[in-house]
Order: structure tokens, then C-alpha cells, then sequence
């Protein structure tokens, strides 16, 4: 019977070398890779109609998320913020803020990504699209994160829930598996962003 922890285990040996992997096709094909994304997605009716959409502050060696941002700030972006709160369940938690298109707007946050300030504003309306970071992905939608769980805490509480947006995963085809292995908690997402189209994972 495989174990929590063996199932820990597991997952921290994918996640070395998921990253090692990342982190090469961030530097060799970064303005490639974004420029895709950004075609694939205005084929997609569910991005054009969507006007309020979470996305995430990408860092250098991570899959490049700015570029779609930027050139569709028609709509409304809002990027996550961890709960700076000293109470320790609440500073698991994440809250989506407006992102202006201004950088200079953003600081330094827990684990050296960049976030709103806490004065910017909220989602006027629920989010309707929200695209998530991994390490890899596999074909039913589950997610090799960073082990912190923040994404699948926020989705799977009551709140959110009941308003849950469509959930895409921004992925690339050579970080994309069968399987991955997964735990009772894991949230996994709706369609698969990739540099070569969108999948549909249920």
C-alpha cells in the first residue's frame, strides 16, 4: 500500500528534475513559448469572453505568463497575494488582486514573487478564467506543484467552491505526463495550455 509518504517522496524527486527541465526551456525558448500561448488563446471562446481572469506573476525560470497579460489588459488581470496574516491558517491563504499592467506596482513577496499590494483592489465579479503555474502537469489535469499546496487550498475551500472559475493549466509539451501521482486533496484543472494547442482533461 503506497503512503502518504512515499507518495511525498515521490513527488520531491519529480519536482527536482520537472525544474531542471523548466528551467532550460524558460531560457532557450521564453519569447516563443509566450507568443504560442497568446495564439492558442484567441482561438479559444471561453478566453475571448472572459473578463475577469486570474493569472500569476511568472518568475525567470518559470513558464512566461506576462506576455498574454500585457497585450490583453481589455480585460481585467488579477494576481495572487499569500495572506501576510500572523495566524498561521490564514497565511495559507491566497487572495487574487487587480494587476494594472504595472510592474512597478508590484513587490517582492513570500518566495520572491511578485504581488499587488494589499490596498489594490478585488474582483469586482468572480473570476471567471484562472490559469495556474506547475512543474508538470499530467493528462487528467493534476498538477505537480511546489508542495505548499496554496492553489488547492484556495479552490477547495467552501467559498471558492461555489463559485469556482474554469480552471486552465499553463503547461508545455515536454512537461506533460500520463500520471502523475496525487493525493486526496489535489485539485486538478479543466484544460491544458500548451505551446502546441489546448486539452481538454475531463
Amino acid at each position: 500500500m503506497i503512503t502518504l509518504s512515499d507518495l511525498s517522496l515521490e513527488k520531491a524527486t519529480l519536482r527536482k528534475d520537472y525544474r531542471a527541465l523548466r528551467q532550460k526551456l524558460a531560457l532557450t525558448a521564453h519569447g516563443s513559448i509566450a507568443t504560442t500561448y497568446l495564439q492558442v488563446l484567441h482561438h479559444a471562446d471561453w478566453f475571448q469572453q472572459a473578463m475577469f481572469l486570474g493569472g500569476y506573476a511568472a518568475r525567470s525560470d518559470e513558464l512566461p505568463f506576462w506576455w498574454v497579460m500585457e497585450q490583453t489588459l481589455d480585460k481585467s488581470w488579477y494576481l495572487p497575494k499569500i495572506n501576510p496574516d500572523i495566524d498561521q491558517e490564514r497565511s495559507q491563504e491566497l487572495t487574487f488582486l487587480k494587476y494594472t499592467g504595472a510592474k512597478s506596482e508590484l513587490s517582492l513577496g513570500r518566495f520572491g514573487i511578485l504581488e499587488p499590494a494589499e490596498t489594490a483592489i478585488k474582483p469586482e465579479e468572480a473570476l471567471q478564467v484562472l490559469f495556474i503555474p506547475a512543474l508538470a502537469y499530467d493528462l487528467r489535469g493534476y498538477r505537480l506543484g511546489y508542495g505548499k499546496g496554496y492553489y488547492d487550498r484556495y479552490l477547495s475551500s467552501p467559498e471558492e467552491a461555489q463559485k469556482r472559475p474554469l480552471l486552465v493549466g499553463v503547461a508545455h509539451s515536454m512537461l506533460l505526463t500520463d500520471r502523475l501521482p496525487r493525493e486526496p486533496y489535489d485539485v486538478p484543472v479543466d484544460i491544458l495550455l500548451t505551446e502546441q494547442g489546448l486539452i481538454t482533461t475531463r
